[in-house]
């Protein structure tokens, strides 16, 4: 017989009181079924705030947005998440991560809009305080509360798909819903913050960590649209391998990125003067830029990239600029190519020859990231190599080079098998200790993602 016991429950009036255990006895039977739950918020003590924002392929353009031409980038399913706890009274923010690699820090709320980030120290947490730095330049008299955070990220660090900018989204994204959620309603905080604003604000913001981004990551972040970069044929998939050459924009900025962008607005400026231009607009304390170089022959109707060509003394700024203005040129021929898809009843010949054009404007891309913007690097060669190799129509380097990653269009039928060979014929290769959980984490079939997106209430289930 087993012993007896008494158990604690709560009586109308709230108070504790005891039941034998005859009484309990008789709960169980009444209630014979495990409950379903249909909010969190029932069981566990749940974060108020749950903000998300995805990491970003570039299809095509790259290096070019900060040139302001157009790319064609699309937002993934790797994303940053940060829950957020509002409301704690230790007057501390308060950042853990999953990641044990990135031990936890603490802030006084009080001090953080003085608070400064050293750019010259690779510190995680210097990600969190851009967002910060955003949310007060959006909301200049804003408190912020105390914030017990939990990050967690599946987008690999410096694979090039701009993990470093969907923090800083994420970021800045929660520090103003939860400034928000503790506002009352009168006041201004109250009211939506735009996708531009967070945009915006995010390219501002991550020039506090060293990296002088031209917008395009923050945009793919924010403004991601599930099933959306332009429509691509339902039978093909872009796969993303990671060469596992880390090529953190923070580390390589002073010495690759950051140098880039100044190249190509010295390189803007110095073909004006030489093709007897005025000077070109100041864009964001950068100097002019490419593209008004561009426009400023377009006026006149005449092809800019030609007349770079005539420009009699060459130098190194002038292959940067070629890049900029031909790979502005392939994004908008790869853009008009996917708007004008061929249909299902033009037969297999036409579909082989699209797929065949395309790819050769990824392959365009690639080289000249290679040969004219030296942003390239050995294993991302390889990985293109094999890629085109291994049935792939094409393939080429994404984001900001120097490693990271590359994408690769491939028909979907194929894409397994495909990803099969990369496995093998690469990573195996060269990291035979690999796991198969990171084999998985570097090579994806992606698919465009839902942008930055905020999450409250109950939870649902």
């Amino acid at each position: 017989m087993p012993p007896s016991f008494e158990s604690s429950t709560t009586t109308s009036t709230g108070t504790a009181a005891s039941s034998p255990v005859s009484e309990v006895d008789e709960m169980h039977d009444a209630v014979p079924y495990v409950p379903v739950i249909s909010s969190l918020s029932s069981v566990y003590s749940v974060p108020d705030v749950h903000c998300a924002s995805p990491g970003r392929v570039n299809l095509i353009g790259e290096h070019i947005d900060y040139s302001l031409f157009d790319v064609l980038p699309m937002a993934i399913t790797q994303d940053v998440l940060i829950a957020v706890h509002v409301g704690a009274t230790d007057g501390q923010l308060v950042l853990n991560n999953t990641d044990p690699n990135f031990p936890a820090r603490t802030f006084n709320i009080a001090n953080l809009k003085e608070t400064e980030i050293d750019a010259t120290v690779h510190e995680w947490s210097n990600y969190f305080l851009a967002g910060v730095k955003g949310a007060f330049s959006l909301l200049p008299s804003a408190e912020i509360p105390n914030m017990h955070c939990l990050i967690d990220g599946r987008i690999p660090t410096g694979s090039g798909l701009s993990s470093s900018s969907a923090f800083v989204c994420a970021s800045l994204l929660a520090i103003v819903t939860a400034v928000k959620a503790m506002a009352p309603s009168s006041t201004s905080f109250a009211s939506a913050i735009t996708k531009s604003d967070l945009v915006q604000s995010s390219v501002v913001s991550e020039r506090h960590v060293g990296v002088n981004s031209g917008g395009m990551d923050q945009s793919a972040s924010v403004f991601g649209v599930p099933g959306h970069a332009l429509q691509v044929h339902d039978g093909f998939a872009f796969v993303i391998a990671n060469t596992l050459v880390v090529a953190d924009k923070h580390v390589t900025g002073p010495i690759h990125y950051n140098l880039r962008v100044v190249e190509t607005a010295v390189a803007a400026e110095t073909l004006a003067k030489q093709c007897g231009l005025d000077l070109l607009p100041i864009r964001d304390g950068f100097g002019g830029t490419p593209r008004d170089f561009v426009e400023a022959f377009r006026t006149r109707g005449v092809d800019a990239t030609g007349v770079m060509f005539k420009v009699k003394e060459p130098f190194q700024f002038r292959a940067r600029a070629l890049h900029v203005l031909e790979e502005a040129e392939r994004v908008k021929k790869f853009c008009e190519m996917l708007t004008h898809a061929p249909a299902d009843q033009d037969g297999a010949a036409a579909e082989e020859k699209y797929l065949r054009a395309l790819a050769s404007i990824m392959t365009a891309s690639h080289q000249s990231c290679r040969d004219l913007f030296e942003c390239s690097c050995e294993e991302l060669h390889e990985l293109v190599g094999l890629a085109v190799e291994n049935g792939a129509y094409g393939s080429r380097s994404t984001g900001a080079g120097w490693g990271g990653a590359t994408v690769s269009l491939v028909r979907k039928d194929k894409a397994t098998e495909f990803v099969q060979c990369l496995k093998k014929e690469y990573y195996l290769k060269w990291y035979p200790e690999i796991s198969e959980d990171k084999m998985n984490d570097a090579i994806c079939i992606t698919e465009p993602a839902l942008g930055s997106a905020v999450v409250v209430g109950n939870y649902n289930v």
